[in-house]
């Protein structure tokens, strides 16, 4: 078993918290857009937002994995995609006077919670190390 095949196996034991950390968005927005009554843009924001950034996380994750030499360069390529899509999702819609605070609490624990899940699952991921002696 190689170094692949195990973060293969994380990535696959990684597709449930994401899948409920994207469900608990959903409801996060439910909740907000009850209580407060936000506008239907507010909510699609709210929606679009958080599933975006867990996407691009999964996308980024299963390209790692797949790639022999070139995983980290995956992983270090999520974190200005996942800016970059902060920048867009927040900034633009705000410029046009746009209600965005349930987008960024809600894209801001997406963050929280999925890079907790990430390192849970890859902490207890078994990887091997190269000892090179001389």
């Amino acid at each position: 078993m190689s170094n692949s095949d195990s973060l293969a196996r994380a990535l696959t034991r990684l597709r449930v918290p994401l899948a409920l950390i994207g469900a608990g968005a959903l409801l996060f927005t439910v909740f907000v857009s009850v209580i407060y009554g936000l506008e239907l843009a507010a909510i699609g924001l709210c929606i679009v937002a958080p599933m975006l950034l867990l996407g691009v996380q999964y996308a980024c994750l299963s390209r790692a994995s797949a790639s022999q030499g070139r995983g980290i360069v995956w992983v270090l390529a999520s974190y200005p995609i996942r800016i970059l899509i902060l920048v867009i999702v927040l900034y633009v819609p705000r410029s046009f006077n746009m209600d965005v605070r349930c987008a960024a609490l809600c894209s801001i624990l997406v963050i929280l919670f999925s890079m907790l899940a990430e390192a849970i699952v890859m902490v207890r991921t078994p990887h091997f190390t190269v000892d090179e002696r001389d």
